[in-house]
């Protein structure tokens, strides 16, 4: 649960500012967890290049331009995290 600001007026003049609980919908819910899901997909995309770029590297047998455990290690922390956020969205 949230906070939300009601501002009453009249005319250009404000009149009562109230502080209220304010409770999403669940289409509001959805739609952040969403947001947060494609912004770590765009995350993962970003890095897709370093990926090809080592494996371009170990195909010519030459040093791999990148540390592939910790490029590993981030792009997985990356679908964990939308993993766990599309198991939310199930479960709503």
């Amino acid at each position: 649960m949230g906070k939300a600001l009601i501002i009453r007026t009249e005319g250009t003049k404000v009149i009562e500012v109230e502080d209220v609980a304010y409770e999403p919908t669940r289409e509001e819910i959805l739609a952040e967890k969403q947001a947060v899901i494609d912004s770590l997909k765009a995350q993962i995309a970003e890095s897709d290049y370093k990926v090809i770029k080592c494996a371009e590297a170990q195909l010519m047998g030459e040093e791999l331009p990148y540390n592939v455990a910790e490029l590993h290690a981030q792009r997985q922390a990356l679908r964990n995290e939308i993993n766990v956020l599309e198991s939310e969205i199930l479960n709503l």
